[in-house]
């Protein structure tokens, strides 16, 4: 712990980065401070001066141009230092990206999810231009859903630009294969990882073996849901922040899964199928958090 965002600063950011989906390249992003969450980060951040970050999303040939998020520079007690938020899930075409799970290696060769990779891919360019404008003595990446795998894939990126990132994951589904896995908790640090998550947010379970969480060894930050099924409405942006507002990461539970044998997931598997007719179909790998 030391210079860290809050819970509820970094999920504030997360948040944000939806505002700035129908944005096009060349347009305004000031806006940003414009929302309760944006202008809270604004105390910390130059929002008036924010930059947009624009990619490409989608699948199978199609692939249209949309906002991602923004990049800001810090400002008084955070001079120096630079935010990258980005969004989730929020149009067929991202649907189509998170649904593109073949694996592809990734800039460093480790097996990636190959939505993933390629939606990062469509917006490294303006990151590295970004990280060569501004010359940040530190980089906090933000993302919620989607958006947390894009921030993984953004904060692996800076780490071996040899910067100091902090990485910040609400609700992310997996983004790569163990050693991806690994050598992200190795490049970034597993100590400035921050993966929260909801114990019944379903898209956290996915996708299933043989991709794998980062920050194998620390484990997640477990925000306990009502009941122990899957439950969509978990995975809501606001109710991530609704649970955090008031919470240091001290008082937020780490844990690594649950799910230490095959039996052991299974049966849970097997308790959930008879409280519900909704949990969809899913092999006892996919229940690792």
């Amino acid at each position: 712990m030391g210079w860290e965002l809050t819970p509820a600063e970094a999920a504030r950011a997360a948040i944000a980065a939806y505002s700035f989906m129908e944005l096009k390249d060349g347009d305004n992003a000031a806006p940003m401070a414009t929302s309760s969450y944006e202008k809270e980060l604004s105390r910390q951040f130059e929002t008036q001066s924010t930059v947009l970050v624009t990619g490409k999303t989608g699948g199978f040939g199609w692939h249209p141009a949309t906002g991602f998020g923004a990049f800001s520079m810090g400002k008084d007690g955070r001079r120096g230092h630079a935010l990258l938020a980005l969004r989730g899930t929020q149009s067929f075409a991202d649907v189509l990206t998170d649904l593109t799970t073949a694996i592809s290696p990734g800039r460093s060769g480790r097996g990636v999810h190959h939505g993933f990779q390629d939606t990062f891919d469509s917006f490294r360019g303006t990151l590295d231009t970004l990280l060569k404008a501004h010359k940040p003595t530190a980089v906090h990446v933000s993302g919620h859903s989607l958006g947390g795998a894009l921030a993984t894939l953004a904060a692996e990126y800076i780490a071996a630009r040899r910067i100091p990132v902090k990485l910040y994951t609400f609700g992310s589904p997996r983004t790569g294969l163990s050693n991806f896995a690994l050598g992200v908790d190795k490049a970034v640090g597993a100590d400035n990882i921050y993966r929260c998550y909801h114990s019944a947010d379903p898209v956290p379970m996915l996708p299933v073996f043989p991709f794998l969480h980062v920050c194998v060894s620390n484990g997640g930050f477990l925000l306990p849901s009502p009941g122990d099924i899957c439950d969509p409405d978990q995975h809501a942006k606001a109710s991530y922040f609704t649970d955090l507002k008031l919470r240091s990461w001290e008082g937020i539970q780490r844990t690594r899964s649950p799910f230490r044998s095959l039996s052991a997931a299974q049966a849970w598997l097997e308790r959930a199928a008879s409280k519900t007719t909704h949990i969809p179909l899913m092999s006892s790998s996919a229940i690792t958090e």
